[in-house]
């Protein structure tokens, strides 16, 4: 990574020996060439903040909404879990637009320095961001100082941590499966495939197969593959056929192979999604509604 760009393959993507290797670097010189490409010269950042989730609590127990809604239901007698839930979920809001107004600030700050950016998923209520960043290697200098003057800014509210330079995972990682020739040759025989096979041949005959499966569904027949299985085979073949049309040798058990007879392998490079954080996690009912906030 010191001199060299470096598109990394998914971990635990396993090869039989170095004539797979050839196979895969040959099958998959367009694809892997062109990731190579777009991540020339950059690298991946991470970086993790994370706030004290019980004086986050104490302060928002503190606000004028919390202590009103509070108030509300401090009447003689047990409160129902309608009520609890209620502030539970003012809490929560308040938590959760707080955690915002943060997370916006600090991705503004490092976006300006970085060619893409995806967030990570929060793993726990102490997270306030996890996100990767796509960064020019000569830049990795200055997205560090830019984190350090977050930390300055936010004081002791947050703690950071940055991981990198990594390769560039979050944005490009190599997937790699290898097909054996009787999963081919099933998958063909599940669609009709004779011949060459390509992605057009393979959506079409998806659609052929799925109309007929249904036309003996409505007549009562059940004979045919469930749909399920027309759609591994669909995929199957539509993952080898991203690296190009494959070919039936006409040997019997043998399946669709490469001219020469090399491996067939799936190769897609993938960019990770970003993810959603999800609400209901943060435990805000009991300490909300406990002593005097």
């Amino acid at each position: 990574m010191g001199q060299d760009t470096v598109l990394p393959a998914r971990f635990g993507a396993l090869l039989a020996g170095p004539q797979q290797v050839c196979d895969l670097l040959a099958q998959g010189h367009a694809p892997l060439s062109q990731g190579l490409a777009s991540m020339d010269g950059l690298v991946e950042m991470e970086v993790a903040a994370t706030w004290d989730l019980q004086r986050v609590l104490q302060e928002i127990g503190q606000t004028e909404d919390v202590l009103r809604a509070k108030e509300s239901i401090a009447h003689p007698g047990p409160t129902t879990i309608e009520q609890r839930a209620q502030v539970g979920q003012l809490v929560r809001a308040l938590m959760g637009r707080q955690r915002a107004g943060f997370r916006e600030r600090m991705a503004s700050a490092l976006r300006s320095l970085a060619v893409d950016s995806v967030n990570n998923a929060l793993l726990s209520d102490e997270l306030v961001m996890n996100a990767a960043f796509l960064i020019q290697r000569e830049r990795q200098e200055a997205f560090e100082a830019a984190v350090s003057r977050l930390d300055l800014l936010f004081e002791d509210r947050l703690n950071f941590r940055v991981i990198g330079p990594l390769p560039p995972y979050s944005f490009a990682t190599v997937h790699i499966a290898s097909m054996n020739p009787r999963q081919l040759s099933d998958a063909c025989t599940a669609l009709g495939l004779e011949g060459d096979v390509s992605e057009a041949t393979v959506r079409r005959a998806f659609r052929r197969q799925a109309a007929e499966l249904h036309h003996l569904t409505l007549a009562g027949d059940s004979a045919g593959l469930p749909l399920a299985n027309l759609r591994r085979a669909h995929d199957l073949l539509l993952g080898v056929c991203k690296n190009g049309p494959i070919a039936l040798d006409g040997l019997p058990g043998q399946g669709p192979q490469k001219a020469d007879n090399a491996s067939l392998f799936a190769i897609e490079i993938r960019r990770v999604k970003s993810s959603v954080e999800e609400a209901g996690h943060f435990p805000v009912a009991e300490p909300m509604l406990t002593g005097g906030g």
